[in-house]
């Protein structure tokens, strides 16, 4: 929602402040979402090691999409 600002006003560092929760709590698309604002460096500190740990536990709950980007760095 924040992050696209869908029904709420665009909000980047909001967005990555619900990917966060959701990612810690175990939601694999939040874990992807959340390599991806660290990899890119958007509404967070650019981390590459930061990013790979959370594709890391995205793609272990079957992600794909954290799986090619995870092997791609």
């Amino acid at each position: 929602m924040y992050e696209e600002g869908q029904g709420v006003t665009k909000d980047e560092a909001e967005a990555a402040k619900w990917h966060r929760k959701a990612a810690e709590h175990g939601h694999a698309d939040a874990q992807y979402a959340l390599g991806k604002l660290y990899l890119f460096g958007f509404s967070t500190p650019r981390d590459v090691n930061e990013a790979k740990i959370w594709f890391g536990k995205s793609a272990a709950q079957g992600n794909t999409q954290a799986a090619s980007l995870l092997k791609s760095l």
